[in-house]
């Protein structure tokens, strides 16, 4: 035994055997990565899951694209909405929307958060961290089954960040059956999409 006590050694070959057990790793880490969007015309409505996960697209085809996320959720929401003109206040409105709709026994607090523009220098603006307990903020699989997540009300100029997190598919493409036509796509290139429409996703391929 070495003098730190932790290995053994053979006599007869420059072996040595440790006695401790390898340490913990995690093959499929979870990653965080943001997608900024902005309001192109105002914006109501609700997001859902499959927004969630058509930020994270691949195509395969020109017409096809693949979602690379086994699982996602959303960790954190913000929104701004500027004043555009000026005396003229603007209102940003959240609501968490997730609903357990197979037996009502998990859900999202439906609190309506709304902030109002005070002047032209301090627009309206809210931040959303949902709890991991609730299907706002939990982790939803890369299945075709959807869900809603948060409404929300904006208008026209807003930048709605959403910090999400998800683990990478490391295995075949799209066991879980998630998929969606594209126009024009490029094989192999990482796409996002929009968000009701009028999001528009920032500094990245959109479809």
């Amino acid at each position: 035994m070495d003098a730190d006590g932790l290995y053994l050694h053979n006599t007869n070959h420059d072996v040595r055997h440790p006695i401790v057990a390898l340490p913990e790793i995690v093959i499929q880490p979870s990653y965080l990565a943001y997608r900024r969007f902005v309001a192109s015309s105002s914006v109501s409505g609700i997001i859902t899951i499959q927004d969630c996960l058509n930020q994270f697209m691949v195509a395969t085809t020109s017409v096809l694209a693949y979602c690379c996320v086994m699982a996602i959720r959303i960790k954190k929401v913000r929104c701004l909405a500027p004043v555009t003109t000026q005396g003229t206040s603007v209102t940003l409105t959240m609501q968490p929307a997730g609903l357990d709709s197979s037996n009502n026994s998990f859900n999202s607090v439906p609190e309506v958060y709304v902030d109002t523009s005070a002047s032209i220098d301090v627009p309206a603006y809210l931040s959303l961290t949902p709890s991991v307990m609730t299907p706002f903020g939990s982790w939803h699989q890369a299945t075709t089954v959807n869900q809603n997540l948060l409404t929300i009300t904006a208008p026209q100029g807003s930048t709605l960040d959403i910090l999400f997190e998800f683990v990478l598919r490391w295995s075949s493409p799209n066991p879980s059956g998630y998929t969606r036509t594209i126009a024009a796509g490029t094989a192999g290139v990482f796409y996002a999409a929009s968000i009701l429409s009028n999001f528009i996703p920032a500094d990245v391929e959109t479809i």
